[in-house]
């Protein structure tokens, strides 16, 4: 066999290793975004449920938030313990607003929340006190779709 000959066999086969390689790089990267999707959906449910285990492990919270949701008079330290959790919940409302997909099943449940939010007098307080520390598509989405009249 010449040095021709050989050459053409060495490059058809090193052309074959680079087809292979980047299947196989396909293919990682595929499996990684499939993870990094997986990981995505496991933080999404770990925030909610830690807000709600955080409730349903301390009367005294649940209390308060229950007394903030009737409108009653609030201590400051009270005040500022149920405005710190509508914060907390509204960060994580703007989050998902901003972050997800219009058509994913996390946007309807936000949505969803924010409606049945809406009639708790500590939601609209908070929301006219703090609103400017939100982005503005979420505000305007919040102010036009779901404190409509």
């Amino acid at each position: 066999m010449n040095t021709d000959a050989l050459h053409r066999w060495l490059t058809l086969a090193s052309n074959i290793a680079v087809l292979i390689g980047v299947v196989f790089v396909a293919l990682e990267i595929r499996q990684n975004n499939d993870l990094m999707a997986a990981e995505a959906r496991f933080n999404k449910v770990s925030v909610s449920r830690d807000a709600w285990q955080a409730i349903a492990e301390n009367g005294d919270y649940a209390d308060l938030l229950v007394r903030a949701r009737r409108g009653e008079e609030l201590s400051e330290t009270d005040e500022y313990r149920a405005t710190a959790h509508m914060m907390r919940y509204l960060v994580n409302m703007d989050w998902m607003y901003r972050d997800l997909p219009t058509d994913s099943p996390e946007r309807n449940y936000m949505q969803q929340s924010l409606i049945a939010s809406s009639t708790n007098p500590l939601f609209l307080k908070v929301w006219a006190d703090q609103k400017t520390w939100f982005s503005p598509a979420f505000v305007e989405m919040v102010d036009k779709e779901i404190l409509t009249d």
